[in-house]
């Protein structure tokens, strides 16, 4: 899989000014590549989701996801949820 960046990279200047950013996504293809190449910014990456709907696939998924050091925030488990962002 491959994640083509746009010409300016628009992120890595933002980055370099020493801001922060939040990109927001469609469920469109997939989004875990995408997120474990935003790594190369040296910049955490946390993502914000609801629990998978195939219970059994949870905990293969989450460990996959964190093996990539992607901290995910559930947001379908409470309504303080985004404090943990």
């Amino acid at each position: 899989m491959r994640v083509d960046v746009p010409e300016p990279d628009l992120l890595a200047e933002t980055l370099e000014k020493g801001h922060g950013a939040g990109i927001v996504t469609g469920h469109l293809g997939n989004w875990d590549v995408a997120a474990a190449d935003l790594r190369k910014y040296g910049r955490d990456v946390i993502v914000v989701m609801a629990h998978e709907a195939n219970a059994s696939t949870h905990e293969y998924v989450r460990r996959m996801r964190e093996g990539h050091d992607i901290r995910i925030v559930y947001s379908d488990e409470s309504v303080f949820s985004s404090l943990h962002l």
